[in-house]
């Protein structure tokens, strides 16, 4: 499937597409397939650097 990563906290283009395997879900999780979504203020903090709580790297938006 198709995700977008943070991989360095430099500015918004920080944004990367890469293809990632669909996750499995366990048997107390469901899969949802999402069409879009926004993006919120958190996540352009992290792909600034300014968001010091989740400061690990490579990081789906959203998640």
């Amino acid at each position: 499937m198709r995700a977008y990563q943070v991989t360095t906290a430099d500015s918004i283009n920080a944004l990367q597409q890469v293809v990632i395997d669909i996750p499995t879900p366990a048997a107390d999780e469901i899969l949802v397939k999402m069409k879009a979504c926004p993006l919120n203020y958190r996540d352009i903090l992290i792909t600034m650097g300014g968001y010091v709580r989740n400061d690990i790297r490579p990081i789906i938006p959203l998640f």
